[in-house]
């Protein structure tokens, strides 16, 4: 990932269903097609979809794969005009149940309704896929299919895993629960642009929204496809408040920086603190701070008021994505 201060020239995104991957389709997209029109004959009203993630087996994180099978479902969108449609565009993901009305907002703005996603695995020489649309503003199944694909029909460009998925999962138990029950009843929710889980192709950028329950400070934390971390937001001189019930996003207008896809590819993790008090340390933002380890981020508070009789309460919220080369 490169964080580039804005001016810069920045390779437009443009979605090219049939240029990411070779085509390998013949057995994919039939499945997928009979899936989604079994979804949606079973649904009250016709379906506005929207692609979130899907994951690799129960690690929540994302292979090559699931860029290539988001690709395919266009695709097989595309036929079935009559009762499903498709938002083409970057995906928020579902939220939990006290953040939908922040992300719902969002979402209802652009017309999406549901959220198409899931999970697949291997079983021998068969790629398993389950496929779910959930109801945006309810967070209720719509509908669940499942298919199976014959791995020597999948491209070998879209690995099932990325090729730093150990190193990934291993970043997530270092990282682990900075917070040791500090939570109290403060809770915050994050995703990417195209949701969690998701995969990025190289050159494209994206921005991470934020929904607090409290007003709140927050810190982001990046750990690349190597295990290196770094603060990226917010670096000194900018605000990190984050109002409750309020869809923040990181960049935005008031911080120039846009995070772009790049080199080392793979799973990468953002991981999100944030506390009702301020920070008595905000590490230098995009200096690279060692291998991840919880030790690395601070989660010092400044003193309180001598009147203040409210506990400071701190939360914490990890994401996993995967970056693929071009």
């Amino acid at each position: 990932m490169h964080f580039m201060r804005r001016g810069g020239a920045l390779c437009a995104i443009l979605l090219c269903v049939l240029a990411i991957f070779p085509t390998c389709a013949d057995e994919i997209d039939p499945a997928l097609e009979s899936a989604l029109s079994s979804i949606a004959a079973k649904h009250y009203e016709n379906l506005f979809l929207s692609i979130g993630s899907f994951t690799y087996a129960d690690s929540g994180i994302a292979g090559p794969f699931s860029r290539y099978l988001a690709d395919r479902i266009t695709v097989a969108v595309a036929k079935l005009s009559s009762s499903v449609s498709l938002y083409m565009h970057d995906a928020t993901d579902d939220m939990p149940a006290e953040f939908k009305e922040v992300f719902g907002t969002f979402i209802s703005a652009k017309g999406v309704r549901q959220i198409v996603r899931g999970r697949y695995g291997e079983e021998g020489n068969v790629v398993k896929v389950s496929i779910e649309v959930i109801d945006f503003s309810t967070g209720t199944l719509v509908g669940r299919e499942d298919i199976s694909v014959p791995r020597s029909a999948i491209p070998r460009s879209a690995a099932l895993v990325p090729q730093n998925f150990d190193l990934a999962v291993n970043a997530m138990r270092d990282l682990g629960d900075i917070l040791a029950g500090r939570q109290g009843s403060f809770a915050i929710a994050a995703t990417t642009t195209r949701g969690n889980g998701a995969v990025y192709q190289e050159d494209e950028s994206f921005v991470l929204n934020i929904a607090s329950s409290k007003d709140c400070y927050v810190k982001v934390y990046h750990v690349n496809a190597e295990g290196v971390m770094k603060l990226i937001f917010p670096e000194k001189g900018y605000s990190n408040f984050v109002k409750a019930r309020t869809l923040f996003t990181v960049p935005d207008a008031e911080y120039p920086v846009d995070f772009v896809v790049a080199p080392p590819f793979g799973a990468e993790s953002l991981k999100i603190v944030a506390a009702t008090e301020p920070f008595a340390v905000i590490e230098p933002a995009f200096i690279p701070l060692g291998r991840a380890k919880k030790e690395f981020v601070s989660m010092d508070l400044k003193p309180r008021e001598k009147d203040s009789k409210a506990l400071a309460e701190a939360a914490e919220v990890y994401i996993v994505y995967t970056t693929i080369p071009k």
